[in-house]
């Protein structure tokens, strides 16, 4: 729900936010651009399909890779 009010504010306002988070399924759905840093140092900066689709960047290869997949498949 929350999510969801800064969408909507967002629209309405045209509002520009910065949001820091670990969790990338959470970045992917709410952010457009995209800033990995590691040791402190931005690493890579990129619209939001490029950093999911082809990072640039070994780091951010790994956390991509490391974030858990829901599996939808029944069993």
């Amino acid at each position: 729900e929350v999510l969801e009010l800064l969408r909507r504010e967002q629209e309405r306002a045209g509002l520009s936010m910065i949001f820091i988070a670990h969790d990338l399924a959470l970045v992917r759905q709410i952010s457009h651009r995209v800033l990995v840093m590691h040791r402190g140092r931005v690493c890579e900066v990129a619209n939001n399909p490029a950093i999911f689709e082809a990072p640039g960047h070994p780091y951010t290869r790994r956390l991509i890779a490391a974030a858990p997949v829901l599996d939808d498949a029944p069993d």
